[in-house]
């Protein structure tokens, strides 16, 4: 059998293997190229990944940088002095609207005032939100004596005299206006709604006609005694506190809590056990569990992602919590880089992120010397000297355009493409956004499959402007570092969709795209269309907002 398997004729496979292979594809414009002699070649020599850069059709196409060009520009600056004035931020060294010379008008956006518990950052709890659920709503005991011989019974019936009927009819002057308009729109009489311990029949006198009455026991309502477990019923019931925090992005990995990293979620709830109440520790314990406390909070934030004033709330059952003790605990756990910037209690129905109309980011992008110059600039791309320039980390550049594939062998070795951008470009692209109701999908990395597609994808941008403005870096030494800066307003955001946005915007502007770049890219088939996240240092999510954004709070005007 070995020798049969031998004597096959291997030599016309081999011959076959070896010619070249070439599949067009109309519809996407890419040819895929197999040859055994490139195979047989690469055994040899390193390898080197190329990678797809999705076809634009428009005119700056010839001048659009690719996705590993893009990577190259954003991530070759001193990113370092960025995180160093974050660093002071968290702080409380310097402020923001230092550097842009204007004064906020807002208590929630001037990071030197101190926010009173009492002020709760402007969340205001609606009448609807006082009257949601059962818990929050008003109840009345009513004791009743009436004589049975004057009624048909305690049941409402239709053409009798019965004591429910009376009652309801009494109260409907005290009926809320929701169930008002509920009644009037279903022509029925303006009546209240009560509830009996007992219906009596035609002829039986009610003397105290109520609940839970024992023998002929006058029952007093002082005498109605709520337990402890009954106090803490429901969420209604419980102590919510607003904690408004600022940490230094570069000290950790991110917000959210993850096996063997340190995160700002696992530190603020580590702080926050000790006040857990009774129950939820011994259910912890049971658990093996540590005893730490819950949080929620208004946006997660990537690991080098600064937050100024993040949102986050803690709920207990304990009353004796004051929103002191929680400041001081967590202020003592990571000085300098993690702070407190207020802690107040808030009503049980807020909550950071469904309860936000608004989030402000604000990104920092440093411009090196001669890119403010009107002098145009090119930039030289060779796939093979770039990986020594800049250090290319081939598995980061994986994740950012998800897969790869041989570009076309026929174009030039060294390709010369603008790199100098015009702030002013960038501000009119951005400007572009502003007040509409947009699908973000082709600016979104790494979601969810149910999260690509119809309103989960879309966001409502109030603000998008970037300006130029100067950096302290050492005032002493008189230092100073030209920056871009951009301010992106919006109800919500997806995963990486600033990031993705401002690196994008640069590329549009550098490549002189139409000021409906972002517009039209929206309509894209893939990602691969938009640029590579920008680096994460550069980025800090500002303030969260829980009243109507008004555009005359904003830093750039």
């Amino acid at each position: 059998m070995i020798l049969a398997y031998q004597q096959r004729p291997w030599a016309v496979t081999v011959q076959l293997l070896q010619s070249q292979i070439t599949i067009t594809r109309r519809s996407r414009r890419r040819k895929l190229v197999f040859s055994m002699d490139n195979n047989l070649t690469t055994n040899n020599n390193p390898q080197t990944k190329d990678y797809l850069h999705y076809n634009h059709t428009d005119s700056c196409n010839a001048s659009r940088w690719t996705s590993r060009e893009s990577y190259v520009f954003m991530y070759a600056r001193p990113w370092e002095k960025v995180v160093n004035f974050y660093s002071n931020l968290v702080n409380g060294q310097t402020a923001l609207h230092h550097l842009f010379r204007t004064k906020m008008q807002t208590q929630n956006i001037c990071d030197n005032t101190v926010v009173e518990p009492s002020d709760e950052s402007g969340y205001v709890v609606t009448p609807a939100q006082k009257r949601a659920g059962r818990w929050a709503r008003m109840n009345f005991k009513i004791l009743l004596s009436y004589h049975g011989g004057s009624f048909d019974g305690w049941q409402k019936q239709p053409g009798l005299n019965t004591v429910q009927e009376v009652v309801e009819k009494s109260l409907g002057k005290f009926v809320d206006e929701r169930k008002a308009g509920l009644l009037k729109d279903k022509g029925l009489p303006l009546e209240g709604n009560v509830v009996v311990a007992g219906r009596t029949d035609k002829g039986v006198t009610g003397f105290q006609q109520t609940q839970n009455i024992y023998d002929n026991a006058v029952v007093e309502p002082s005498e109605y005694v709520v337990t402890p477990a009954q106090k803490r019923a429901g969420r209604w019931a419980r102590m919510n506190f607003k904690i408004v925090l600022s940490y230094h992005g570069g000290s950790f990995d991110g917000w959210q809590k993850q096996p063997g990293l340190n995160t700002v979620q696992e530190v603020v709830e580590k702080s926050l056990g000790k006040f857990v109440d009774e129950r939820k520790a011994g259910l912890l314990k049971d658990k093996g569990l540590p005893l730490e406390g819950n949080v929620v909070v208004a946006g997660r934030t990537d690991k080098g992602v600064t937050g100024f004033q993040q949102v986050c709330s803690f709920y207990t059952w304990r009353e004796d919590v004051r929103p002191e003790d929680i400041e001081d605990a967590i202020n003592s756990i990571l000085p300098g880089k993690l702070r407190v910037i207020s802690v107040s209690k808030v009503p049980r129905t807020f909550h950071p992120n469904f309860s936000a109309k608004w989030r402000r980011y604000m990104y920092i992008f440093p411009l090196n010397a001669g890119e403010t110059d009107e002098d145009d600039a090119t930039i030289i791309y060779d796939g093979k000297t770039s990986d020594e320039k800049y250090s290319f980390n081939d598995n980061i550049i994986e994740e950012n355009l998800e897969s790869a594939i041989d570009d076309d062998k026929d174009d030039a070795e060294s390709i010369k493409k603008p790199t100098r951008f015009k702030v002013s470009k960038v501000n009119m692209i951005l400007q572009q956004l502003e007040g509409k109701l947009l699908s973000y999908k082709m600016f979104a990395r790494d979601t969810k499959p149910a999260r690509n597609t119809g309103p989960p994808t879309e966001c409502f941008i109030f603000h998008a402007r970037a300006t130029q403005v100067t950096l302290p870096i050492d005032t002493e030494k008189g230092e100073y570092l030209e920056t871009m800066c951009i301010e992106l307003v919006a109800n919500r955001f997806l995963r990486k969709m600033v990031r993705v946005l401002v690196a994008t915007s640069i590329r549009e502007a550098a490549a002189g795209a139409d000021d409906d770049a972002l517009i039209k890219l929206m309509d894209a088939t893939c990602r691969r269309a938009t640029a590579p996240p920008a680096p994460p240092d550069g980025l800090c999510l500002v303030d969260v907002g829980y009243n109507d954004f008004d555009s005359q709070t904003s830093f750039i005007l």
